[in-house]
């Protein structure tokens, strides 16, 4: 007999029944769990309540296949620690969370967690408040998997992500926290595949840092997505040595073995810059590629620049409503960043509205260029944003193109053109108060924006930056050149 009051637990019986059938928990009925584990395909389904006990590592772990729908879940004071109400199994696939209601009063780890490697996870239709939850209120991570229709509350952070691959984030709402959407990257963690994502249609409000974030650092000082051991490669000499390979044979003394792991190889100069392609080997004084990036093995040169990198490549940010707190930035590609798209958004915040970034040392180690996240090839394009007048509008562009360098973006005039992000791309926005568009990077491209009233396009620093039409309220905008840039370009074709 299960108790259905909750007083004494239950989980040694809900095991017992999922062994033989799906469950239903009656309206009601308050069942207390620890550690339950919902078999492969079955179901547990409401309407009435799951209460995690006091004390517990975690409340339901489900296997794949396995579908949590319809359940009230609470954790009391006492769910505290380490703890994860629901989690989806590691290496499964096909996890289902559907129309719960999640509520925690303790301080556990996440309310609901994907660990990497799974695959085709739901996480849909959910209400998930924790009040003092110490860590992302959802964390999903694999590839696949589809995070729809929630509402996301908490004081800490709201929808993070690690190893988010392929996947769907769209029509959420999170309201407070840290970051309200970010995906992080954790190179301690491989497989760090962060690519071909979509975050689309959510609503972000209250932010305390990033609302939604692409995150490099992945939330650890020393967490840097380029490769430690040769983050730019120089090329000797390229060929093709089979139909699906590139040979790369580059200069630098490195390891052997060193990039054999989700790395991925960016063209920074020369004909085939802007070519990406996997890293499928690394024999002694070379890189073996994937071909599915391109045939560009006849357009390297000796002397062309390569980037080893696990970067956010291919990611899409789309139609998302973006508020933040007073000291929160709106949409942020913080490092190793590659050919993402920013598009369609409404963005109000007095920090940045929309910032794409490079990392270029150590933060808070003057001089050094040792530690670096590179971004580049993005397109920030047709996005509104609004910068109304506060406490940081004076010191932020509401469109930042941000070198973040010595630990302090103002004094990056003087950081090597090597050590800088190339060839992003902003056209097309809509800025409707704030000071415009401030550009670090080297050969960004600025055209067919719209600027209120005497905002303007700001160079600093900026090398060969490639300049159009952008209007304000007096007609067409020449840029302003803050100090240390250097040359303009012209516009790369449409």
């Amino acid at each position: 007999m299960i108790d259905p009051t909750g007083l004494s637990d239950a989980t040694a019986g809900l095991a017992e029944q999922l062994r033989k059938s799906n469950v239903t928990i009656p309206a009601g009925h308050v069942y207390r769990v620890s550690a339950l584990n919902v078999p492969r395909g079955r179901t547990i389904a409401g309407p009435g309540t799951l209460l995690i006990a006091d004390r517990a590592e975690r409340g339901v772990r489900l296997d794949s296949g396995a579908t949590l729908t319809g359940v009230s879940v609470r954790g009391g004071p006492g769910f505290a620690g380490s703890g994860v109400a629901i989690e989806l199994t590691e290496r499964g696939a096909g996890c289902r969370v559907e129309a719960c209601d999640i509520a925690l009063e303790g301080a556990g780890l996440h309310c609901i967690y994907a660990e990497r490697g799974g695959t085709d996870h739901v996480v849909r239709g959910n209400t998930i408040v924790a009040r003092a939850a110490s860590y992302g209120v959802l964390q999903i991570s694999g590839r696949r998997a589809l995070v729809e229709g929630n509402t996301v509350k908490g004081p800490n952070s709201g929808l993070y992500a690690f190893h988010l691959a392929d996947s769907l984030i769209r029509d959420n709402t999170t309201r407070g926290g840290i970051v309200g959407i970010g995906i992080l990257m954790r190179r301690d963690l491989a497989p760090s595949l962060t690519t071909g994502n979509v975050i689309l249609g959510n609503t972000v409000l209250d932010a305390r840092e990033e609302s939604i974030s692409l995150d490099c650092t992945g939330d650890q000082p020393n967490g840097w997505a380029e490769n430690p051991n040769c983050p730019i490669a120089t090329v000797r000499r390229a060929s093709s040595p089979n139909v699906r390979q590139h040979a790369i044979d580059i200069a630098e003394p490195v390891p052997y073995g060193w990039a054999e792991r989700d790395w991925y190889v960016i063209v920074l100069s020369g004909a085939a810059a802007g070519q990406v392609a996997a890293v499928e080997g690394s024999p002694r004084q070379g890189l073996v590629v994937s071909r599915a990036g391109g045939d560009f093995a006849d357009l390297l040169k000796p002397g062309d620049k390569l980037l080893i990198s696990r970067p956010f490549l291919g990611n899409r940010i789309v139609g998302n409503t973006v508020a933040p707190g007073p000291t929160g930035w709106g949409i942020r590609l913080y490092g190793s960043a590659w050919h993402n798209v920013v598009t369609g958004n409404t963005v109000t915040a007095i920090t940045p509205c929309i910032s794409v970034s490079s990392i270029v040392g150590p933060l808070g180690v003057p001089g050094r260029f040792g530690a670096q996240c590179w971004s580049g090839f993005n397109r920030v394009v047709e996005n509104t944003v609004i910068q109304p007048k506060g406490a940081g509008s004076a010191k932020w562009a509401p469109i930042f193109d941000e070198i973040y360098g010595d630990g302090r973006w103002q004094d990056t005039p003087h950081v090597p053109a090597a050590y800088r992000h190339h060839r992003n791309v902003y056209r097309g926005n809509v800025i409707e108060s704030g000071r415009g568009i401030l550009i670090q990077g080297t050969s960004a491209t600025v055209d067919g924006n719209r600027l209120a009233g005497g905002a303007g396009i700001e160079l600093l620093g900026a090398i060969d930056a490639r300049i159009g039409r952008n209007v304000n309220a007096a007609g067409p905008v020449r840029p302003k050149d803050l100090g240390g840039s250097m040359g303009t370009g012209p516009l790369p074709p449409f």
